[in-house]
């Protein structure tokens, strides 16, 4: 059997009526030549020297994965708005280079104006005068309103003062998503919100619903009897 054309190849031709080995015609079929494929070594984009996804192919993973994606080498343009609302009624800024980014792209705005007011820090709690640093401080909106951030509604706050100051708001949230709301003369509230209005363990008003009617559950004073409500007896 006659030998393969490709000058140096001397394997045999894949049959008597073929110039070519098997290896050099499976070549030409699938690229049109019978050329080795080109090795890479480095992706062979500009200024990139990470490593090929593998030796015939001539761009690193994240440069195929760009092709794959979009088409060509360099990522879309795309308009980022400066500021994106966010959980709680806060909003983020758009500020890649920003030190409290986090290696992220975006700061709180609250966060943002106070540290272009104040600075690095450190700084003393608006509360309770304890040192606090960027890594563990909070920024209090001293109005509770978290889309308000003038320089003159935030103020430093350690954690502890914080989540105290917050107490509140979860026990308004907690109340607000109660399935147990309950209607007397056009006011709607919740079970343990009625309670503490007529200074009731939440257990006696509990029981007064499921044994007495509505009106007598919220116009019958608290009996002279029984144990006494710490909160009561404080003041």
């Amino acid at each position: 059997m006659a030998t393969c054309e490709i000058d140096g190849c001397n394997n045999p031709t894949r049959s008597a009526s073929m110039a070519l080995c098997s290896m050099h015609y499976q070549r030409k079929w699938k690229t049109g030549t019978t050329d080795p494929r080109p090795s890479f070594d480095c992706c062979t984009v500009s200024d990139c020297t990470k490593p090929t996804m593998s030796k015939h192919k001539p761009y690193c993973m994240m440069h195929y994965y760009r092709i794959r994606r979009n088409g060509q080498l360099d990522l879309p343009t795309k308009d980022i708005p400066e500021l994106t609302d966010h959980s709680g009624g806060y909003r983020l800024k758009y500020h890649p280079n920003h030190p409290l980014s986090r290696n992220h792209s975006r700061v709180y705005e609250h966060r943002f104006v106070y540290h272009a007011e104040h600075g690095d820090g450190p700084f003393k709690c608006y509360h309770c005068a304890d040192v606090v640093t960027w890594d563990d401080m909070h920024v209090d909106h001293l109005n509770d309103q978290p889309d308000d951030n003038r320089i003159e509604n935030l103020a430093a706050s350690c954690p502890e003062c914080n989540m105290k100051r917050g107490a509140w708001k979860v026990k308004t949230t907690h109340r607000q998503k109660s399935v147990r709301q309950i209607t007397w003369q056009g006011v709607t509230r919740c079970a343990s919100e009625w309670a503490e209005l007529l200074g009731l363990r939440a257990a006696s008003f509990q029981w007064r619903l499921k044994h007495w009617p509505l009106e007598r559950v919220m116009t019958e004073p608290r009996g002279s009897t029984g144990p006494h409500r710490r909160d009561i007896l404080a003041t």
